[in-house]
């Protein structure tokens, strides 16, 4: 008999962690307080406590092949970015497919989860559940906790201006609510409102609004980086984002720079500083600071060269590190209707609030009084875990004390595993998932030796020097996707290895080091490893476009171009189409269109690209 865990929470990562027991031969018992599975993605009328809640309309951040289950696609027909409701309806198919709800007890709150009195030994666990109004205890080897940040709405009014006056938020006679209070867009209707807080939801809220409202501003302290679900070439944001080739580039590269790069990328789709969202924190000045000593180590006399470089390098050592601190990456806020909704003056950016009135507010950078009838405080969450014993998961500064994001440092046996509790810049699903994945071969080992010691070593390391490549993930409970996730995979055994793949499968090899890093490449080998893995890497793009495809079209030139040629002929390149054909009427086709073309280049550039069209 296989050793029992708990799983509290029957959303993504929950569901992910009972899958990874079955697997381990473990079983799990998982406890969801609601009548149904899904967490996060359940859209409900009302919002439930201890249950993260959102709004009707809510689409994934994230496109479908980058934030499925490593080993379970969504169907080809859905939309490339996934409504709430189709999204529950996958983690259904996913729950059904792997048989995953009989070993789910709903409408079972879990009150209290508490050490053993034999835990130094055993490693083992008292759970105290409540259902239908009774009380039940239990006994198991190891705990899950699958919960998620998104349950306790962080309401700032203790440091919000209204409290200046004597009366306090009953000062202001209009609305106000969390944004975790939001369902639907029809209170707003001929309302004059207020949104606090530029996140993802805050935005989202403030656009929908703006569709119905008199008047919106979208009020925002440090600005954020806005992006678009769709990339280039009408490609989803992610899939060209997040690749390990660009991954391993952007982390060769000084934080400064990165930053640098990312701010000119984005500002080419949207001038941020002409709307009014560009972030304080942008990293402005780096790339200066190199040019200046590129330029001095270049020009300067060989005499004096060294003592140049001597001279600038401390200065801008030291400006580097100045702006390492002000250089964090700030969670993307997607939406692809912003910038519209802007420039035809249906929203309004606005800065801090300087004082709020009876009915209206004054904004930092205007003595003007603005009139607002609803305020909605998208002000983000706090977590906390009240079933535990505070000791047990220490959470300051909204952060949590746990190795590797998932397992507390403080215990004598690492039995207790928190899942899901980190914001990657990628998909929280196959984070969560890969979590589990490594969590449950140390739960089943009791926890024992091994990770013990590596926690021990950590907690003894001193703080570590402030990150200097790559993006700067110093927020709370951020890491970086690929490369926490192959550390994890390094931990089980499954990270791709790119050389051996490379001797193998190049065509596979090349297509995982470029291409999309798609949840599938964390299966392809090691424990559990999917036969299915390398055809849905091989053809994730043809899924991505079978939804958007939908009407097909001829070519320009009616023709199969499958490579593109430089040709330099007499000091200047000419661009020439070069096509494979083997009938001779396309090939004459071609040559036609070629030669209009060519007319204003010189006779012989003419005759040499006619000669290496006919060639093919």
């Amino acid at each position: 008999m296989g050793k029992r865990v708990a799983i509290v929470g029957a959303g993504v990562s929950g569901l992910a962690s009972i899958k990874c027991c079955l697997e381990e031969g473990l079983e799990p018992t998982c406890f969801e307080r609601s009548d149904d599975l899904g967490g996060l993605w359940r859209f409900t009328e009302h919002v439930e406590e201890g249950r993260a809640s959102l709004y009707e309309s809510v689409v994934s951040n994230s496109c479908k092949e980058m934030s499925c289950y490593s080993d379970f696609p969504f169907p080809e027909d859905y939309p490339n970015y996934v409504p709430n409701s189709q999204f529950l309806e996958y983690l259904k198919m996913y729950a059904n497919h792997f048989n995953l709800l009989k070993h789910i007890q709903f409408k079972t709150k879990v009150c209290s989860v508490t050490k053993c009195s034999d835990f130094t030994v055993s490693g083992q666990w008292e759970v105290v559940t409540l259902h239908k109004e009774k009380q039940e205890s239990a006994i198991f080897d190891a705990v899950m906790v699958c919960t998620g940040f998104l349950t306790n709405p962080y309401l700032p009014l203790d440091s919000f201006p209204v409290l200046r006056s004597i009366l306090g938020i009953n000062a202001f006679k209009g609305q106000y609510f969390h944004s975790r209070q939001y369902k639907h867009p029809d209170i707003f209707k001929d309302k004059r409102v207020l949104v606090i807080g530029m996140g993802n939801s805050g935005t989202d809220i403030a656009v929908e609004a703006s569709h119905l409202a008199k008047k919106v501003f979208l009020s925002t302290t440090g600005g954020a980086w806005v992006i678009s679900r769709i990339f280039d070439s009408g490609y989803p944001w992610d899939m060209v984002f997040m690749t390990r080739f660009q991954n391993m580039l952007r982390n060769s590269l000084p934080t400064p720079i990165v930053t640098w790069l990312m701010a000119r990328k984005i500002n080419n789709w949207l001038n941020h500083a002409n709307y009014g969202l560009m972030p304080d924190d942008r990293g402005e000045g780096i790339p200066d600071a190199w040019v200046s000593f590129l330029t001095i180590s270049l020009m300067a006399e060989p005499s004096s060269l060294c003592q140049a470089r001597l001279t600038l390098a401390p200065k801008m050592a030291q400006l580097i590190q100045d702006q390492l601190t002000k250089t964090q990456l700030k969670e993307f806020v997607l939406n692809d209707e912003l910038p519209g909704r802007i420039i035809t003056g249906k929203m309004f950016i606005r800065p801090s609030i300087k004082e709020v009135k009876e009915n209206s507010v004054i904004f930092n950078n205007t003595s003007k009084e603005e009139p607002i009838d609803i305020i909605v405080f998208a002000t983000g969450y706090t977590f906390a875990f009240p079933f535990l014993d505070e000791s047990l998961v220490k959470v300051e500064d909204g952060q949590a004390s746990l190795y590797k994001y998932i397992f507390p440092t403080n215990l004598q046996k690492s039995t207790l595993a928190i899942i899901g509790l980190i914001k990657p810049l990628g998909s929280m699903i196959p984070t969560g998932e890969t979590q589990a994945r490594w969590a449950v071969r140390v739960l089943k080992e009791t926890g024992d030796h091994y990770i013990a010691r590596e926690i021990k070593e950590k907690m003894q390391k001193p703080s570590q020097i402030l990150q200097q490549f790559g993006l700067c993930y110093c927020k709370a409970l951020q890491a970086d996707y690929i490369t926490y996730i192959d550390e994890l995979l390094t931990y089980i055994n499954a990270k791709p290895n790119l050389f051996s793949m490379l001797l193998m499968d190049p065509r596979l090899a090349l297509t995982v080091l470029f291409g999309p890093c798609s949840p599938y490449q964390f299966r392809l080998t090691g424990p559990g490893k999917w036969e299915g893995a390398r055809n849905a890497i091989m053809t994730q793009w043809d899924r991505t476009f079978k939804v958007t495809k939908v009407r097909v079209t001829q070519p320009i030139s009616q023709l199969p171009l499958m490579k593109i040629r430089l040709i330099a002929r007499k000091g200047f390149a000419s661009l020439h189409l070069v096509a494979y054909m083997e009938n001779p009427v396309s090939k004459h086709r071609l040559m036609e269109r070629s030669t209009v073309w060519m007319q204003a280049q010189d006779s012989n550039t003419v005759e040499s690209g006619k000669s290496e069209l006919l060639g093919q």
